[in-house]
């Protein structure tokens, strides 16, 4: 059996904060609109898998993306948040 390493936490940084609201926006995309076609699940799916592949989620886990993620997800889900809206205070 392998041994598993362990994860660093992920560097809040402007690249994660994109990658976070894209993929919040990917996953509204696919739960609100029930006549989505194929090609923009797909699309969708595949912003939502690089938020979660860059920050370590495994597939068992609540991603930060749920809002009833916990733990360590769930510091890193305020934290991003946090991050967004003292960036979006800057710019206005």
């Amino acid at each position: 059996m392998r041994k598993q390493r362990r994860k660093k936490a992920p560097v809040i940084n402007d690249h994660l904060c994109e990658l976070f609201m894209n993929a919040v926006t990917a996953q509204e995309a696919i739960r609100s609109k029930p006549g989505i076609t194929a090609d923009e699940t797909e699309k969708c799916g595949l912003i939502i898998y690089a938020f979660e592949k860059y920050v370590g989620v495994m597939p068992w886990e609540h991603s930060p993306l749920d809002p009833y993620a916990e733990g360590h997800w769930l510091e890193l889900r305020k934290a991003l948040l946090k991050a967004i809206d003292a960036k979006d205070g800057q710019a206005a």
